[in-house]
């Protein structure tokens, strides 16, 4: 998917999600289907996907056992719901049961827990090398809990709490 880039928010622009990620930039995404970073002023954004509202969104190490790099888990708020794996360096999204998803290595693993659910709410722990997501049942009122963990090189998958 080729990324285009806009230069700072509209002032028509909705916010969807806030985060900091490891250069301490302020992180935006729209409902529109950009992300923004700040700094010392507005960094040009880049479009994940056009038209997709863009939620919730946390920076994790690819290796937690590293430093870095990093990817993004981006909330996506679309008919699929579930989340894009965004690569800054490359730059490149990913859907999170595509063949290059680093954060769900089974496909199954995010097809039968993530996808068609709307992201609420995702929190990494590096302490406990842990993602955890909170996701809404679509058309009920229930939740769940899921986590993913980091352990001999490898992210576990989704995993229900």
């Amino acid at each position: 998917m080729a990324l285009t880039t806009e230069s700072t928010p509209a002032g028509g622009k909705t916010f969807g999600g806030i985060a900091v990620d490891s250069a301490n930039k302020v992180l935006v995404t729209t409902t529109d289907g950009y992300i923004y970073s700040y700094s010392s002023g507005w960094s040009a954004a880049a479009e994940l996907d056009a038209g997709i509202a863009l939620g919730a969104l946390v920076e994790v190490p690819i290796n937690a056992d590293a430093a870095a790099p990093y990817r993004f888990i981006v909330a996506k708020n679309d008919s699929s719901y579930g989340y894009f794996e965004y690569d800054a360096a490359a730059p490149a999204t990913i859907i999170g049961n595509d063949a290059g998803a680093i954060f769900a290595p089974a496909s199954s693993s995010y097809t039968t827990t993530v996808y068609q659910k709307p992201l609420q709410a995702i929190h990494y722990s590096g302490a406990k090398k842990t993602l955890l997501i909170g996701l809404a049942a679509q058309g009920t009122s229930t939740y769940a809990l899921y986590s993913n963990s980091f352990s001999g090189g490898a992210w576990s998958g989704w995993t229900a709490e």
